[in-house]
């Protein structure tokens, strides 16, 4: 494939929505890219590698991954499709997260016993290295005032409101994921034990403790709300604008939230309080700080944020460590002491 030739601009980085994986109708079971992607157990990771893809069978002239040979691929192509990758000016991870699609692609390509790639083609392509670099994130953790000004902004007497502050206290309260908040079920509640069970990345189960103080509005919101719903129902739910739960055309069953809905309540109540938006995995990383700030063990914020790895709390949740890097820097001399 090395003769194949970028084509033109890439299409605007846009999030296609990708076939529905979990279920083998309509896929094209002979693509080693769609083996791949039914490989991946999470949802989220099927969609973000099925976007990336697509974003690279496009640059080689095709439609979409299915359609690519990808049988045909080689090194000198993947090192072309890096390169402009980089020219984009794309994240380190992003780019590397397309190397990783990639890899993983030609290894079921190599598979196929009949039309796959060769074993010293797959070599090549996986001894391609991934790009060095990092990006400053917009670290932001929420301080007392921003969050007692969301909590009053959802005090407006409506349901829609009593949703809002339910959802936001619970994210911030235990430092649950976007995904984990719209698939918690009525089953998962263990109300007498003030606990939740929470379905994590890779099928992973935990469980959440929220405080006593956030049962009385989760409580209240199902009162209100969700006191028809079977174990099955979303304990989350979409509202139309008569502040009522949406229901389908269909069964009308009550429509579970979308996870993309959780940035839109977020975003508008930061307006309406008028605080500095912030994303949803903010909360979370406010959370493990402000434990981390009260001084619990690190272990027991890892074991509480569900992380397999020690590592991943301490250098991408605790937050303290920006503030005390800004303290010094900002505080120190630039004169040495004198003798």
């Amino acid at each position: 494939m090395s003769n194949l030739v970028l084509t033109g601009e890439l299409e605007p980085n846009k999030m296609i929505e990708p076939k529905l994986l979990t279920s083998l109708a309509g896929v094209d079971l002979s693509s080693p890219s769609s083996q791949y992607l039914l490989s991946l157990q999470s949802k989220e990771s099927r969609k973000t590698m099925c976007y990336h893809l697509d974003k690279v069978a496009r640059m080689l002239g095709a439609n979409g991954h299915e359609s690519l040979n990808w049988h045909g691929l080689d090194s000198i192509t993947v090192l072309l499709i890096r390169n402009k990758l980089s020219l984009e000016e794309l994240a380190p991870k992003t780019i590397n997260a397309v190397l990783c699609a990639i890899r993983q692609t030609c290894i079921h390509s190599f598979s196929d016993p009949v039309n796959g790639m060769s074993a010293d083609t797959l070599k090549r392509i996986e001894l391609i290295k991934n790009i060095k670099g990092t990006r400053v994130r917009p670290e932001r953790e929420l301080k007392y005032e921003e969050i007692k000004g969301i909590e009053l902004s959802c005090d407006d007497k409506t349901l829609l409101g009593l949703r809002d502050k339910a959802l936001f206290l619970l994210a911030i309260g235990c430092g649950l994921r976007r995904a984990e908040l719209t698939n918690i079920r009525m089953k998962d509640l263990r109300v007498d034990e003030g606990e939740i069970i929470v379905n994590g990345k890779g099928k992973k189960q935990r469980v959440a403790y929220p405080p006593i103080e956030i049962w009385s509005v989760i409580n209240e919101y199902i009162e209100e709300t969700r006191f028809e719903a079977i174990d099955e129902d979303f304990l989350f739910v979409s509202f139309t604008r008569s502040d009522e739960p949406r229901k389908t055309k269909k069964d009308e069953a009550i429509v579970g939230l979308e996870r993309t809905s959780v940035n839109y309540i977020f975003s508008q109540r930061c307006k309406k309080a008028g605080i500095t938006a912030f994303k949803p995995h903010d909360l979370r990383k406010t959370y493990a700080t402000k434990m981390l700030r009260d001084g619990v063990d690190i272990k027991v914020v890892q074991l509480l944020l569900g992380h397999e790895n020690l590592a991943t709390t301490s250098e991408n949740y605790d937050l303290r460590q920006f503030d005390e890097a800004k303290a010094f820097a900002r505080n120190h001399s630039i004169y040495p002491v004198a003798a």
